[in-house]
């Protein structure tokens, strides 16, 4: 023997020990699960990109979906319409999201106005963004607001402007994400020491240098950060282009690979090419992310040993308030009040109230009509789906976040670093290649299409991370001498978790069950591909009726979802439940 074994056997003993088993156990659980819903169908999909036919049943080696995909002038201009919706949907999110924060933030006003506009910039986040569309769809149409006051203009007699072009889109699809941008900066310009702006303004420099030289240039890695994370959602971009361009035949990536699906006979080789390019540009931009995130860490903001009086406000630009308050008005409010005209019109001519006939029909189609059955059936499973969901994913958090933060293990920091995988991903990558694992191996799995089962499983992978965030940010604040404690009386790892820790990190999981909820009625892309028609939720619902043309029916059950929303929003409000922190 030599002097090595004694030191090897004991390695050995402690890592079969009760303690290590438990952890390995619990390891195994979140790893497992992303492994195979996630990582297994990715493997698959960049296989099948380079297969003549489905991985598994023959084939050989191809780059045919790759060829057509670099060649095709559908493409080409699939691609720039992806690039143009990315670059300027960005542009437009960062310009409002920054005016929102010096606006709420550094302009003199009243509070109340400034906790208005924030509530505003958070709630139309929230909302899906295909319902957006549908909103500015009634908004920027021929019988909309804007184009009946060109044609009240002499010689205008036809409509200038329309939602269907991708320059429409992109501005429309910036203007949801504003709301991200507002989220990511504000906190950073909360976190400037007041002092720097004070001792400025004391040596005389004026209100247009503080922001530059201060304000701006200590914000701008959240800025780049938060653009780029813009730019990705743009290329990934689903709803809204679905929603708008299908009128004109304007295709982003992603819309072309759901097209392409539903074409027959089907070219997976080629819809698993063009989905690789979107991952790869996804990844892409957000590794260059992380270098900028890394990069901002290593710099720290020093404060003074003075008190800390809170934000400085000190502009007092009248016009520029002005200004941003009628762009609100032009690019939030004005849409929501289209649709829920819409919703009460039987045919939509706007504001031209002379010609308008009030009607309920759409709602009555909806709670007691021919399409009630659509709407319990989806509202019924949209509610099964988002609890299962929030649940199966807040399950997996805690495991994730105990092992990552209440143990030396590494194995629970990879957890941790995984987590984050599903939500680089694009959605309509992952469901695509599901659809096609499942359908082409039906005969096992194939109940699985259409199900509540696979769409719960989908969600909670794409989704974990919320909750582990909100695992984490509850898990820190809690003492790991308790969980000692319950470890010395006898219980058991699973038991310290499930009755010491659990109930501890409440709020914070409840807060993560909130915005996992929500976040389930908002990604158009995953029910539409692996729900099917045997499976509706509110999403695909919704959907159905704006392609049969009822776009009453389809508004009127846009404006219950955005009431719904709203409604829980406000109450995590009042109950102090920060879901923006998730």
């Amino acid at each position: 023997m030599t002097d090595t074994d004694p030191g090897l056997r004991k390695r050995v003993r402690a890592l079969f020990d009760s303690r290590s088993l438990v952890r390995i156990g619990l390891f195994l659980i979140p790893a497992v699960f992303l492994l195979v819903i996630i990582g297994a169908s990715l493997v698959f999909f960049a296989w099948g990109s380079v297969w003549s036919t489905t991985p598994g049943f023959g084939g050989h080696f191809t780059l045919s979906g790759y060829w057509t995909a670099l060649t095709s002038p559908v493409v080409h201009q699939t691609l720039q319409n992806t690039l143009i919706l990315a670059v300027v949907g960005t542009a437009v999110a960062v310009g409002i999201g920054l005016l929102a924060v010096v606006f709420t933030l550094k302009m003199d006003i009243p509070r109340w106005l400034a906790s208005v506009v924030s509530a505003l910039m958070i709630i139309q986040l929230l909302l899906p963004n295909f319902i957006q569309a549908l909103a500015w769809q009634f908004y920027l149409g021929p019988q909309g607001p804007i184009n009946r006051l060109f044609m009240a203009l002499p010689m205008i007699s036809e409509a200038v402007v329309g939602p269907h072009n991708i320059w429409a889109i992109a501005f429309i699809f910036g203007t949801h994400y504003a709301g991200l941008v507002y989220l990511l900066t504000s906190g950073a310009v909360k976190s400037i020491p007041p002092q720097l702006e004070e001792i400025a303004l004391v040596s005389g420099a004026s209100q247009r240098s503080i922001f530059s030289e201060i304000d701006l240039q200590l914000v701008v890695p959240s800025v780049l950060i938060a653009g780029i994370i813009v730019f990705v959602r743009g290329i990934q971009s689903f709803g809204v282009p679905l929603v708008l361009g299908v009128r004109n035949n304007v295709y982003t990536l992603a819309t072309l690979m759901y097209f392409e699906l539903n074409e027959f006979p089907r070219n997976f080789t080629f819809i698993a090419a063009v989905g690789i390019i979107i991952l790869l540009l996804s990844l892409w931009l957000l590794l260059i992310q992380r270098r900028i995130s890394g990069s901002k860490e290593q710099y720290e903001t020093l404060k003074g040993a003075g008190e800390d009086t809170g934000t400085l406000r000190f502009y007092e630009n009248r016009p520029l308030a002005g200004g941003f308050l009628a762009l609100l008005v032009f690019a939030y409010l004005m849409p929501i009040a289209m649709i829920v005209l819409g919703s009460v019109q039987r045919a939509w001519v706007g504001l031209r109230f002379q010609f308008v006939q009030w009607d309920l029909q759409g709602y009555r189609t909806l709670l007691g009509g021919e399409r009630t059955d659509v709407f319990v059936e989806s509202v019924t499973n949209a509610t099964m789906l988002g609890v299962s969901a929030a649940l199966l994913a807040l399950f997996l958090a805690v495991i994730v976040s105990y092992l990552s933060i209440k143990t030396d293990w590494k194995g629970g920091t990879f957890l941790n670093y995984l987590s984050y995988a599903p939500l680089a991903i694009p959605g309509i990558v992952v469901a695509t290649a599901l659809q096609w694992i499942i359908l082409e191996y039906h005969q096992t799995i194939g109940f699985l299409y259409g199900s509540l089962y696979i769409l719960v499983a989908v969600y909670a992978a794409k989704f974990l991370i919320y909750g582990v965030r909100a695992a984490n940010s509850s898990l820190r604040s809690v003492g790991s001498n308790l969980g000692e404690v319950g470890s010395v009386l006898g219980a058991s790892t699973p038991t310290v978790i499930r009755e010491i820790y659990a109930p501890l990190m409440g709020p914070g999981l409840l807060a993560g069950f909130i915005i996992i909820f929500i976040d389930t009625t908002k990604s158009l892309s995953i029910p539409l591909i692996l729900g099917g028609n045997e499976f509706k939720i509110v999403q695909n619902a919704i959907w159905l009726f704006i392609t049969e043309s009822q776009l009453n029916v389809a508004a009127a059950y846009s404006v219950i979802l955005l009431a719904v929303l709203t409604t829980i929003y406000m109450i995590a409000y009042k109950l102090g439940i920060d879901i923006t922190s998730v």
